[in-house]
């Protein structure tokens, strides 16, 4: 039985499309409709010994093909519109995805940080700028960026490697992330201003690495870079601290960079490589169980055993022997072999906790020594605003006694000047009934008393001005 859609009806037959595309002419039956799916069993046969196929059924043909490629491409595009992931490490590790248009279609916090920095952003249909400013303004916020000096990482994915206009395409974005990011520091204080940022181009295999380890691209790559560089480093430390708390003792990121012969995407690729090898036999180490000395007793004593009952040829039980022998000397090296590798073993894990502790003293130290430079800079701040505070107010106190004295040298001037209007005016009035000597003598008195009343306020007033000068 085949099946198929009419896609026109003839008077003996009619033309149907099979589920392949096949177009095909199946005998009319009853009154079929257009795009009716109809079973026949037979192909109609026609008594011409040649059939063409419509025009006009050739046009619809291919404008199905046409549509149905372009749906399947909109699919397939929509389905991961991602080309390239770029991540930025402050503490907060976030991850954009970017598609062909430079359009962030996601947005991922990589640890805890990170998801209090990008809650509430809207990002989706944003340009990579617009969504990077909004997070850089987020972190500054929330003091990420106070410290002087510090590592900012920014790294690159391309996931497509094979499309010729996009080989650049990754160290392009990460360009463009890190030009946005220095400009929003310059805006921002002094002290942001000498954050370090580092660009990387890692390959898109190193991220679902780092996905699994639970950190960032840019993590991986920097401790990848460390490790080869001969620095002791942990991958744990990575996914516990930030990258400036973790590369603080070795000289921080840059020096890493500085210090890295070749930073290809190659050479990051062969060194995940070999951390992996390496992860691998390590795994196969511990999961290989040591062999037991008591395991070979039971198979000699049952040789011993078969011995005793039936006799074989000698030459037989002198094999068995040496083989015996054998046995137990193999499993007398593998007993050494397994002692040499738990005390290696030992030794390194001894090694690695020592590390770990002298890392965490090295971080105390440091943290002591910040929270001690913080505790100076805020008593330094107090006592200078407390010494302004004191001049001020003995400024004030110096202006308010310098009125005081003004004002009391006008009113002693005033009360001089009543006084001898006063004087004036009563010799006035008294000058016609003093004629005897004995008036003038009064009126002389009256001067010489107010003269040296004038004179001892002047002198008060110099006495006063030179004890407020000392």
């Amino acid at each position: 039985m085949k099946r198929g859609v009419v896609m026109s009806i003839h008077k003996q037959h009619v033309v149907v499309m099979t589920a392949g595309g096949q177009f095909l002419q199946a005998p009319l039956s009853g009154e079929p409709q257009l795009g009716e799916e109809i079973v026949f069993e037979e192909e109609y046969i026609s008594s011409k010994r040649s059939m063409r196929l419509p025009r006009h059924l050739l046009s619809v043909a291919a404008l199905i093909m046409v549509v149905s490629v372009s749906v399947l491409l909109i699919a397939m595009r929509s389905s991961n519109p991602v080309v390239a992931y770029v991540s930025m490490d402050i503490n907060p590790s976030i991850e954009f995805g970017i598609d062909h248009e430079e359009q962030v279609r996601e947005l991922r916090a990589l640890n805890s940080d990170g998801e209090v920095i990008i809650a509430g952003i809207d990002y989706k249909g944003k340009s990579l700028e617009e969504v990077a400013l909004a997070v850089i303004e987020q972190a500054s916020q929330s003091h990420y960026l106070d410290n002087p000096g510090k590592d900012i990482v920014i790294t690159s994915i391309l996931l497509d490697d094979v499309t010729k206009m996009s080989l650049n395409f990754d160290e392009f974005l990460a360009g463009k992330l890190s030009e946005t990011l220095i400009g929003k520091l310059t805006s921002l204080e002094a002290d942001s201003v000498e954050t370090n940022v580092t660009l990387l181009t890692v390959p898109k295999e190193m991220r679902n690495v780092a996905d699994a380890n639970g950190i960032s691209s840019g993590k991986l790559a920097v401790y990848l870079m460390a490790k080869d560089e001969g620095f002791e480093v942990e991958l744990e430390q990575f996914k516990e601290e930030s990258i400036d708390n973790v590369v603080e003792s070795i000289g921080g990121v840059r020096k890493i960079v500085d210090n890295a012969e070749d930073m290809s995407k190659e050479k990051l690729k062969q060194l995940l490589e070999q951390e992996q090898a390496e992860k691998q036999a390590k795994t196969v180490e511990k999961a290989t169980p040591s062999p037991s000395p008591k395991a070979t007793a039971p198979a000699s004593t049952a040789k011993n055993a078969s011995k005793t009952t039936a006799k074989p040829d000698d030459s037989k039980s002198g094999q068995a022997n040496g083989k015996d022998n054998k046995q137990n000397q193999n499993s007398k090296g593998n007993d050494k072999k397994d002692i040499d590798r738990d005390s290696k073993w030992n030794d390194k894990r001894s090694n690695n906790e020592n590390n770990d502790n002298r890392d965490k003293r090295d971080n105390k130290d440091t943290k002591d020594k910040k929270d001690k430079q913080e505790a100076d800079y805020k008593n330094n701040k107090t006592e200078e605003r407390e010494e302004r505070e004191k001049r001020e107010e003995r400024k004030e106190r110096e202006k308010r006694e310098e009125r005081e004295d003004r004002e009391d040298h006008d009113d002693r001037n005033k009360r001089y000047d009543d006084r001898n209007d006063n004087r004036n005016s009563n010799q006035a009035f008294d000058r016609n009934d003093r004629n005897d000597g004995k008036g003038k003598s009064d009126n002389r008195s009256d001067e010489r008393y107010d003269k040296k009343e004038y004179n001892r306020d002047k002198r008060n007033e110099r006495d006063s001005r030179n004890s407020r000068n000392d």
